[in-house]
């Protein structure tokens, strides 16, 4: 019998694609315990895998996701609560469906990750840095994040694509400023004056593309 292959993202549209997501059943659950702790402490590396996190209150050192899945299941979403993120990295994962709740993310490396349909509910996002990711419908509430160190890695993904239309480009348009809006709004129900400057000059920016967009229409 020939060995199943993992499904890959087909979606041309989001950083992940052609990657292939983690097998339903490989799932590394990180339960309330002193080996869990340990492992996220120790500086580890999980790879190809989809990650739940039973556990709380605790710090992520150092740790590396690299093609990892938050998202479990219909049956199983993936909420991950009450855990801070310190200098970790993440690549080419899957943070789509899930939900972060008071998450913190410090100094943390984001790169070709996918967030689309992600709900960050009370999450800080300090001092973080982020290269070629894609965030399509996700929400932010009473999140901080940086907006432009954020919203200047989602880019069209051109080369994932024979043929790049106008079509396109100004569908992405109208969603990077329907992302900027979230952003912005967010950052100001917290009363981050800092941040809610920022998402205000860059909500601007991207109300401006899109009004070109309309007027070429």
């Amino acid at each position: 019998m020939s060995e199943k292959l993992n499904q890959k993202d087909e979606s041309k549209k989001r950083a992940t694609y052609g990657i292939e997501y983690p097998n339903a059943e490989d799932i590394l659950t990180f339960e309330q315990n002193i080996e869990s702790k340990t492992n996220l402490q120790s500086g580890s590396t999980f790879t190809n895998t989809k990650v739940a996190f039973a556990i709380t209150r605790v710090n992520s050192l150092k740790c590396t996701f690299d093609k990892c899945q938050f998202f479990i299941s219909p049956k199983h979403p993936n909420k991950v609560s009450r855990i801070t993120f310190k200098n970790c990295k993440f690549t080419s994962s899957f943070f789509g469906s899930a939900t972060f709740e008071n998450v913190r993310f410090e100094s943390c490396q984001f790169l070709n990750c996918d967030f689309s349909n992600t709900i960050f509910e009370n999450c800080f996002f300090d001092k973080c840095k982020y290269d070629r990711c894609s965030a399509y419908h996700p929400d932010f509430i009473a999140t901080e994040i940086d907006p432009e160190a954020f919203l200047s890695s989602i880019v069209p993904l051109i080369e994932n694509y024979s043929n790049f239309s106008s079509e396109m480009m100004n569908e992405f348009i109208y969603d990077k400023y329907n992302l900027a809006k979230k952003i912005h709004i967010s950052n100001n129900s917290v009363d981050n004056y800092r941040f809610a400057d920022r998402s205000l000059y860059e909500l601007k920016k991207n109300e401006f593309h899109y009004a070109l967009v309309e007027i070429k229409r």
